[in-house]
């Protein structure tokens, strides 16, 4: 297998990906309960959704491809995973500039403002089956009003998604992809950040990251995931978390954390 940028043509592939790897996900299950009744209509919303993600200035979108160096049994030429990337820092720094420029352009700019107005066009006609709209609402305000964790760490890669098929889960797909990112982090010399979900909390941990705080919200305290995870190697803007520290009340439920922002 072997990683590599995300291409228009690797769109449909993406999707595959997407709607497999996250149908059941607490997210979807909670805001888009409809989702297994109106397959067509679930993977036009995922299709829209993961063609704006990728079209967006910044995002740095790569695709784990299998091909002749693995088993005899797996496809060839097929994504079975993909993950987007994005660069923070400030602008004046001359590395993000550069990684900012991906996705820029009038050509980039047409794209953006289309699938925008899809979007529009089927909220306002109400053409996505799946979703529970009060749910909806509710997560995309208090998504707006959450403020942003990482505020401190001026430049860091920010794991946007990573998604990996489930076929093909637990056979070094997730680690090809991070290492995308593991390899410019360390090239630049800075931290990488994220959101986890359930499953992969403990694969981030395995790869050094730390629990610094939860994403968690009133309306999803009933949620496993949303940790807020940061790979922190020599302890810059972070340190242990003390014995007392390393657990938090958020909206009555007890979380853990591994460190603390200094």
């Amino acid at each position: 297998m072997h990683v590599r940028p995300a291409t228009a043509a690797d769109v449909p592939g993406v999707v595959d990906v997407g709607d497999a790897a996250f149908i059941d996900s607490e997210l979807n299950a909670w805001v888009y309960p409809h989702r297994r009744a109106f397959p067509e209509s679930r993977r036009a919303r995922v299709l829209l959704a993961i063609r704006t993600a990728l079209a967006k200035p910044g995002v740095h979108g790569v695709v784990c491809v299998a091909d002749s160096d693995d088993p005899a049994d797996w496809p060839r030429d097929q994504i079975i995973g993909y993950a987007s990337w994005e660069r923070q820092g400030p602008a004046s720094d001359p590395v993000v500039a550069r990684y900012r420029e991906h996705n820029t352009g009038v050509l980039k700019a047409v794209e953006r403002t289309l699938l925008g107005l899809q979007s529009r066009y089927v909220d306002y006609f109400r053409l996505d089956q799946t979703v529970d709209r009060e749910a909806k609402a509710v997560f995309e305000k208090e998504s707006a009003e959450f403020p942003n964790p990482f505020a401190s760490v001026p430049a860091h890669w920010s794991l946007v998604v990573l998604g990996v098929h489930p076929d093909w889960q637990g056979k070094g797909v997730g680690k090809k992809l991070m290492q995308w990112g593991l390899e410019r982090a360390a090239a630049e010399d800075v931290s990488i950040t994220l959101f986890a979900s359930p499953a992969g909390h403990p694969f981030y941990k395995r790869l050094g990251f730390d629990v610094v705080g939860w994403a968690t919200t009133e309306s999803v305290k009933w949620s496993e995931g949303g940790a807020i995870m940061i790979l922190d190697p020599e302890r810059r803007f972070t340190r242990e978390a003390t014995e007392e520290e390393r657990t938090r009340d958020y909206f009555g439920v007890k979380r853990k954390l591994d460190a603390v922002f200094l």
